[in-house]
């Protein structure tokens, strides 16, 4: 269990060694859940006529691999969450964990998500009054 603390008033100290972080814009593609959950009636559609009901989307693999990876590989290149090159990530979508909370996250927004080099990767999202940490493991 982790812990998220927000003081509006306080500052970043940087002293000692470390390594200089810096912003960079960049558009989060949507998990192809939220694309068939938010999606328009006609793109529900296309879905389906594909073979890719909401359970399929929402629990197990899709129909066409071949789009699914095409959209994977879109999302990798708008965001690139190597881990290398981006350490954290503020906003966005959530990722679909393994552990099948994505569906009761998808209304609160993702304030943090960490990538940088190890485990546990660490999720901050917005409950309103408060912040609930998630900390993750592949």
């Amino acid at each position: 269990m982790g812990v998220a603390v927000h003081d509006p008033l306080a500052s970043l100290c940087v002293s000692g060694e470390g390594r200089p972080l810096y912003a960079h814009s960049a558009v989060s593609l949507p998990p192809l859940e939220a694309v068939f959950l938010y999606g328009s009636a006609r793109f529900r559609e296309w879905f389906e006529q594909m073979g890719w009901g909401a359970d399929l989307v929402m629990n197990g693999p899709l129909a066409n691999e071949e789009i699914e990876t095409a959209y994977a590989e879109a999302q990798r290149e708008s965001l690139p969450i190597d881990g290398e090159r981006v350490f954290a990530v503020f906003g966005g979508w959530h990722v679909p964990w393994p552990d099948g909370d994505w569906l009761e996250l998808v209304d609160h927004p993702l304030v943090l998500m960490t990538l940088a080099e190890s485990e546990p990767w660490v999720e901050v999202f917005d409950r309103g009054e408060s912040f609930e940490v998630f900390q993750r493991v592949s």
